[in-house]
This record gives C-alpha cells, structure tokens and sequence, in this order.
C-alpha cells in the first residue's frame, strides 16, 4: 500500500486489498512479415505535411520542455548503431524537424522494450506485425496533451491513413502469395513451439462491491 493509499485509509477508516486480475505476454515477432510491411512502408510513403501542419507541430514542441538528446545512451546501450544515429541525424536536420518524415530503417533486434499491450496475446496465436507511424510531434511525451490534440488533427489522420495502407498492401501480399504466407506461418510455428500460457491467474475475474 503506497502513502496515498494509507493516509486515506485512515482518514476514512476503510481497508484496501490488493488483488492481481491482469498480465500481458510479451509479443512474438515475425521477421517475414516485418520485411513484407517494411516494403510497403517504402513503396507508400510517408506524409508529407503542410507548412500550417508543420507549424502546429512546433506550437506542440514550444509547449513542453525539450526531451534530453537520447543518442549517445541508444548507442552505447548497444539499441542504436553509429550508422543509424547518423542516418536519423541526416533525415531529421540532427533531430531538429518538428515532424520526423522519413522511413527508418528495417532492423532485427532482440533486445526487450518496454510497454504493455494485448497484442502481445494475440502474436501468441497467429503471425503478427505491428508498424510505427508519426502520429504527433518529434519527442513529444508520451501519454500527454500534446499527443491527443493531434488525434483530432490532420496530422493524426495522416498517420493513421498511412498506417492502413501499409496494412491494406501487406494483405494483399499474403493473399497473392501463398508462399509468403507459408514462411509466416513456419516462423510463427517455431517461435512458439514451447506453447502459451496466459499470464491472467485463472481465478482473476473482475469483481463489483
């Protein structure tokens, strides 16, 4: 029970318990459909924007403070190559665009990232792939204003537009390509070869007072 919790416990006289009703499994990935959404993500590309939607972007970026240049630590962490830093420099006037607008590039990685996510669930039970697009400000804080005023924006249309043409195309592939859909589904197989278990205990039901 953290200090919040107990102060108003005795101020109010009440008892808290804390009970375990959820848990998310951490996601499969799936290189063959990772290369095939990595094409389209080229073959589309990205957004262009307006120079009104560019300069609501920087009326974003003037609103929070500047998140430290994270570079250095990627890559002494072993997360970011010396060419791929250069390469994000290059495309973004050394982090300085106010929307990034540009295809990074494809890479494996096995290092563990952070986040929760039900999707994770699902790539337990069949090829899943997820896709980035930019849909607010460059180093906008996450869970902020700042990014759920761009949801209503064109901006936040445009990344999801985006986003479901990749989506849109890679189905196509699968449905033309037998084959591709095939080397997605042997990789599924092995990756998962140890089988799923739900992280959820199976007496944790959600419960009303």
């Amino acid at each position: 029970m953290d200090r919040i919790a107990l102060a108003a416990s005795m101020m109010t006289e009440t008892e808290l318990e804390e009970r375990f009703i959820d848990g998310t499994a951490e996601t499969i990935p799936n290189s063959v459909l990772e290369s095939a959404a990595y094409d389209n993500m080229k073959l589309i590309g990205p957004p262009s924007y307006t120079p009104e939607e560019l300069d609501f972007a920087r009326a974003l970026i003037g609103s929070y403070e500047a998140a430290p240049d994270k570079t250095e630590a990627q890559q002494r962490e072993g997360i970011l190559s010396a060419e791929e830093i250069q390469y994000i420099n290059d495309m973004s006037d050394n982090c300085r665009s106010p929307m990034l607008d540009f295809v990074f590039p494809h890479r494996t990685s096995g290092r563990c990232e952070m986040g929760s996510t039900d999707v994770g669930d699902v790539s337990w039970q069949t090829p899943t792939v997820q896709v980035n697009t930019a849909a607010f400000p460059n180093n906008c804080p996450g869970h902020s204003w700042q990014n759920v005023s761009c949801g209503a924006s064109s901006i936040g249309d445009k990344a999801l537009l985006y986003a479901g043409k990749i989506i849109a195309a890679c189905a196509i592939d699968l449905l033309g390509s037998p084959e591709l859909l095939k080397k997605a589904r042997a990789e599924f197989e092995e990756r998962t070869a140890a089988g799923y278990e739900c992280p959820v205990p199976q007496d944790a039901v959600p419960t009303a007072l």
